[in-house]
């Protein structure tokens, strides 16, 4: 095997190799070239890595999502379990640029089977399948975002992806201090990464890679350790055949998040360098798919909230800038746009921002409506319906504007723990590197509180559901809005034990409802929603 030459790393600055005396660069370069070299080898040598034209396997798995389950900070909770074929082909430029990737998969969440091929050539992407449950089998286009994520997915997973851009671009490679890892001595090998450095962990003697750590981001738990670990190495069969084409994979893969478990595969059937086949990867027609430099970013640095919520089937990616208001009465506007609604309240004194979904990139599109719809008018509340990532993600930029954030007791310390960081690196937000203290108004666990106001009161209350301990309601009387989480009951959905439930909530609290909206779905007028009960009012 050719020894590895990094003398182009010191003018490159990644290294930071220009401060240090000229004997410490040069150990700092062998040390990268030694580990470089160990990984290398035991995934096959130089020739077979850099010559890694393609691979393709067979994975089964299970897939998990956080802070989707009944109580704040319970274990994550199942996504899926799912089967695919992932296909790769390297790209004719250098790296992995122009890369091409395709997985067809069967994911089982909530009890249902959806066939989703997802197929990625360079920086455009497209989906065909059920990428949602309850949606129709379609052919679209892949939003830069979900591109980003599922690309820099599929790299944590097979680092050989990594080690290949390393040969080619030595400079991307240093070395950090040594670490033990399940008793084992372990050189560490930096990589640099547009999302976040990369380490992976090589053990000393075998050279076999055993983990991969790097950051990842979500807007709840905020930026997060990702750690995958690599197991049961074995060479794959090559179609060209010959020892020195084949490079080694990893039997099971685990990748963690927080600590947690978020997904697990196990791969069969793999085998390198086949024919290429350009009719895996070719666009179908009518797909218009284009690239967005800011979603790709975004994507690329929150990937595991992006794809455990595709494999949940409720897909969170593409821009979250589209602003739809609707009336719903005199001072209640629910605003669409993206599939978790949000309604915004105007008091006299201000604004209340009823359901603060998603994330940063969310907030800050509601926070530019209300600006020039509501000129000059505070925001003075923002209210999570319950504590589940996609409906209460998107608190922070109001509660930086000095919004107090209203939610269930239950919920108060997982709100006061995200509030308070204020240390992202990866998609910092409002609230990041400011000293503003968070006010936090919890609502009891019975009883009810009152956002007051001289023209538009609002009441706040506790719905008990099956769904999450956290669920509050917010409703409007002077007009008789009641705006609900979405996910117990989806107005304009089918009724069922949720909306059963809900009605028991309004009748116990005498609220004399009018219209009911919801974080997800749609205006339903009172009467049709105790029709669709069979109890029609009298």
């Amino acid at each position: 095997m050719h020894r590895l030459r990094l003398a182009g790393a010191a003018s490159s600055g990644v290294l930071a190799l220009c401060c240090l005396p000229a004997v410490a660069g040069a150990q700092t370069r062998s040390s990268t070239t030694r580990a470089v070299d160990q990984a290398v080898s035991a995934l096959g040598g130089e020739d077979a890595v850099s010559g890694l034209r393609s691979f393709r396997f067979q994975a089964t798995g299970r897939a998990f999502i956080f802070d989707e389950g009944l109580q704040p900070n319970d274990e994550p909770s199942p996504a899926s379990t799912f089967t695919s074929t992932v296909t790769w082909e390297r790209g004719s430029g250098s790296g992995s640029a122009g890369a091409r990737l395709r997985a067809d998969s069967v994911r089982t969440s909530l009890g249902n089977e959806r066939k989703i091929t997802e197929v990625v050539a360079g920086r455009l992407g497209y989906l065909s399948g059920v990428d949602g449950n309850g949606a129709p089998s379609a052919t679209t286009a892949m939003t830069s975002d979900r591109m980003a994520a599922v690309t820099r997915e599929q790299r944590l997973l097979n680092p050989q992806l990594i080690l290949r851009d390393v040969l080619a671009r030595p400079q991307l490679a240093s070395t950090a201090p040594g670490r033990r890892l399940n008793g084992r001595q372990h050189r560490v090998l930096v990589v640099r990464d547009a999302a976040a450095p990369i380490r992976l962990y090589v053990d000393s003697r075998t050279g076999r890679i055993d983990r991969l750590t790097t950051d990842d981001h979500s807007p709840m738990r905020r930026d997060v350790r990702i750690v995958v670990d690599y197991t049961g190495w074995r060479r794959a069969t090559s179609a060209t055949g010959g020892s020195r084409a084949r490079v080694s994979f990893p039997r099971t893969v685990t990748l963690k998040v927080d600590g947690a478990t978020l997904h697990t595969e196990t791969r069969s059937a793999v085998s390198v360098n086949r024919a290429a086949n350009g009719a895996l990867f070719r666009f179908p027609d009518g797909v218009d798919a284009t690239f967005d430099s800011a979603l790709a970013t975004r994507g690329s640095r929150s990937t595991e909230w992006l794809m455990s919520f595709a494999q949940f089937g409720f897909p969170k990616d593409g821009p979250e800038t589209q602003i739809s208001p609707r009336g719903v009465a005199p001072g209640s506007t629910l605003i669409q746009g993206v599939a978790n609604n949000t309604m915004i309240v105007e008091q006299q004194n201000g604004i209340v921002v009823v359901e603060g979904a998603l994330g940063e990139a969310r907030a800050e599109a509601l926070i530019s409506y209300i600006r020039e719809t509501y000129p000059g008018k505070p925001i003075r509340f923002v209210t999570g319906s319950h504590h589940h990532a996609d409906h209460a993600g998107g608190m922070r930029p109001f509660v930086a504007l000095g919004a107090t954030a209203v939610v269930h007791q239950n919920a108060v310390p997982l709100f006061r723990r995200q509030f308070a960081d204020r240390s992202s690196r990866l998609l910092p937000d409002r609230l990041d590197g400011t000293t503003r203290a968070a006010q936090i108004q919890p609502v009891p666990s019975t009883g009810r509180i009152t956002l007051n106001d001289p023209a538009r009161p609002v009441i706040v209350l506790p719905e008990t559901t099956t769904h999450a301990s956290t669920t509050i309601l917010v409703f409007v009387p002077d007009q008789g809005v009641l705006f609900v989480n979405g996910d117990t009951y989806t107005p304009g959905g089918p009724v069922g034990p949720g909306a059963q439930s809900l009605e028991q909530t309004i009748r116990a609290n005498s609220l004399n409802v009018q219209w009911i909206v919801g974080g997800h779905g749609t205006v339903v007028p009172y009467a049709a929603f105790r029709q669709a009960l069979g109890q029609p009012l009298t």
